[in-house]
């Protein structure tokens, strides 16, 4: 009786979550450890996709970022094959990855520890002090190891986090055409400064010229023009730093 209805709450789980299909936009043919985009086929918004950043939505997919171009939602993905010991996430929603064929790394994965090959009768050839230096020089080497390719895929994805947030930047100001876009680019213009280079002076010009309009109901129409006319001068030199 137990059994049943626990089977019957999964599978009504099941039948909830929403099918959502995930197609790739870079390559077709994957291993272990490559970044992919990823288009989202749904109608729901970035705000709704966001929730898997940083999370596994597959056996295959975990989400670095999640961004939206042109009116479509795309995840930024590292490949990686669930561990045999990893459980499933539980999500609301079923993905469904499409036009990626994954390909399994031939390298040898890495072992948990290191053998020495060598016949040695331990007891009898080695003094004790000298087994737990050993022990201690191997476990510092693995930790030291280990630290340094953490730190290395930390800094990563962190890397292709800022250049996702840049390239969102740089976008926001290519398609500016509106007070809200204008105003949004006034708010984010510190962010702006970090992530792009232009031309300091006109921007800063512009920056002003929104701080003494933006905050009123509607806007001269002589002002909008002008603020328009001025981003044009600045849309095609704009770029994002360089090292980002």
């Amino acid at each position: 009786m137990i059994k049943a209805v626990c089977l019957f709450f999964i599978l009504s789980f099941s039948a909830i979550a929403d099918d959502v299909g995930i197609l790739s936009t870079t390559q077709k043919g994957v291993t272990d450890g490559e970044i992919v985009t990823l288009k989202v086929i749904d109608s729901r918004d970035l705000k709704y996709f966001s929730q898997y950043n940083n999370k596994r939505i597959g056996s295959l997919i975990y989400v670095i970022n999640t961004f939206e171009k042109e009116n479509e939602i795309y995840f930024e993905a590292i490949i990686s094959q669930m561990g045999q010991k990893e459980k499933p996430p539980k999500l609301a929603d079923n993905f469904i990855l499409k036009g990626l064929n994954y390909y399994p790394s031939k390298n040898k994965p890495l072992m948990d520890f290191i053998t020495l090959n060598i016949p040695i009768d331990v007891k009898k050839n080695m003094p004790m002090w000298l087994i737990i230096l050993l022990a201690f020089i191997l476990i510092a080497f693995s930790y030291w190891w280990f630290s340094t390719k953490s730190q290395r895929r930390r800094e990563k994805l962190k890397k292709i986090k800022l250049k996702a947030r840049a390239d969102e930047l740089l976008g926001l100001i290519q398609k500016a055409d509106s007070k809200k876009d204008y105003s949004k680019i006034y708010i984010l213009r510190s962010e702006i400064t970090q992530f792009l280079e232009y031309d300091n002076s006109e921007f800063n010009k512009i920056m002003k010229h929104l701080d003494s309009i933006q905050y009123q109901k509607s806007w001269p129409e002589e002002d909008f023009n002008l603020i328009k006319k001025n981003f044009k001068k600045i849309k095609d030199d704009i770029k994002v730093k360089s090292g980002i």
